[in-house]
């Protein structure tokens, strides 16, 4: 990251409130395959409930998939199949959608092209996907990827910083250096906008404080594909940065896919490895596979009179309100028909 990544650095900027939307594990049927092109339609609606798309009256500002684009055994990772997703999501979304490779078109689970041509595939379909909506959102103008791992992508929208990093499940030749390079991402990103330094505990999780000229950060969201190794997690994220997220009170966030079902928990609610440390707005969030249930929405509040003044909370039994200021929607959660 660099000085001219990233603009408002404004303490009195009051920010918006938006939507994004994830989704996962979609399609893997020929049935899904019709049902993708209307799930994107309707979160490019603007209440995520469909109708005509206003980009006056929507909040919705991107979409993320978490992998597993199709079944790797049903499509063997054909070229063609990596650009008939491509082309269902340029052609039905308004909304810049970001993709994160999962285990089936990238980890080397389909029995024909090498797991080296999956990737070549997946990369020369689905790096820099977002450039495609340049000229209507200002989200594909603000994304920036890893140099060495292009897969991951980086921003910040309305003082939040989203990361991705390619956790797909298994160990495949050389996995461990993939894992070191999602730690280097996170780190350098935290490093842009957090100072580590002074009062550290010896394992540079410091109390810590904003660094000084940076943008304020009000929450922080990784995507990846799985939750595995869920070592990862505690060494990486909880041991350097929750201490300093704590006492900034900046609510943090991993939304995978992989399990096929929804799943929320707050995986460092009690005290972890050992450490006499809790993370109690630490929350791991799975999405359900999408021919199962819609996209879930999040909504992040803003800090404007307005936004205030708009009431945030629990409206029925599929929404959640985490961290004071996030809220997460299933939407009407399973379908009927699964």
């Amino acid at each position: 990251a660099t000085e001219e990544d990233h603009r408002d650095r404004d303490d009195d900027v009051r920010f918006d409130t938006f939507s994004f939307y994830v989704m996962g594990d979609v399609p893997y049927t020929l049935k899904e395959e019709r049902l993708l092109p209307a799930q994107l339609k309707d979160m490019s609606s603007s209440g995520g409930g469909g109708g005509d798309h206003d980009p006056t009256s929507s909040n919705a500002a991107f979409a993320i998939h978490v992998g597993d684009i199709f079944r790797a055994n049903r499509y063997d990772c054909a070229r063609e199949q990596y650009s008939f997703i491509l082309d269902i999501v340029r052609d039905h979304s308004d909304l810049p959608l970001l993709v994160i490779p999962g285990d089936n078109e990238w980890a080397g689970e389909c029995e024909g092209p090498s797991a080296d041509t999956q990737r070549r595939r997946w990369s020369d379909h689905f790096e820099d996907v977002e450039d495609h909506w340049a000229d209507e959102s200002d989200v594909p103008s603000k994304v920036r990827r890893q140099r060495k791992r292009r897969e991951n992508f980086a921003f910040v929208h309305q003082g939040v910083l989203f990361l991705s990093i390619n956790m797909v499940k298994g160990k495949e030749p050389g996995y461990e250096r993939r894992l070191d390079d999602n730690a280097a991402w996170i780190d350098e990103w935290m490093g842009e906008y957090f100072d580590l330094r002074g009062e550290g505990d010896g394992d540079g999780n410091g109390k810590g404080r904003r660094r000084s000229g940076s943008a304020r950060i009000r929450a922080i969201f990784v995507f990846g594909h799985s939750p595995f190794p869920g070592s990862f997690f505690t060494e990486v994220l909880a041991a350097r940065y929750s201490r300093l997220l704590s006492s900034l009170e900046a609510p943090t966030f991993y939304i995978h896919g992989n399990g096929h079902e929804y799943e929320i928990e707050r995986t460092f609610a009690d005290e972890y490895k050992g450490s006499g440390r809790r993370w109690r707005d630490y929350f791991r969030m799975q999405v359900d596979r999408g021919g199962y249930a819609p996209p879930i929405r999040v909504t992040v509040r803003g800090e404007t009179e307005e936004a205030l003044s708009e009431p945030f909370y629990e409206e029925d039994e599929h929404q959640s309100v985490m961290g004071r200021i996030v809220k997460v929607d299933r939407r009407g959660g399973l379908y009927s028909n699964r």
